[in-house]
């Protein structure tokens, strides 16, 4: 996170976090599987879901895929192997 300078990706208003990280850590060859952590992932699809998935997350995440932002972010992380 440091080396990126975020914890969550600036652009993004609320979703896309956790897939931004994922491509990150997959890309670079970061990712690790740990099968004795467990997690609960509970979306609840509540108002202010409803509203910032309006806000233009989707489309952002489909920009910086095509503009190369998240290349770019792999690339930097692929330095620290």
């Amino acid at each position: 996170m440091r080396h990126l300078g975020f914890l969550a990706a600036p652009m993004f208003g609320h979703l896309y976090v956790d897939k931004v990280w994922c491509e990150i850590a997959h890309g670079a060859k970061l990712a690790s599987y740990h099968p004795g952590i467990k997690t609960l992932h509970t979306n609840s699809h509540d108002q202010t879901y409803k509203e910032r998935a309006i806000n233009g997350d989707h489309e952002t995440y489909a920009k910086i895929v095509a503009d190369g932002t998240i290349k770019g972010w792999i690339e930097k992380a692929k330095t620290l192997r």
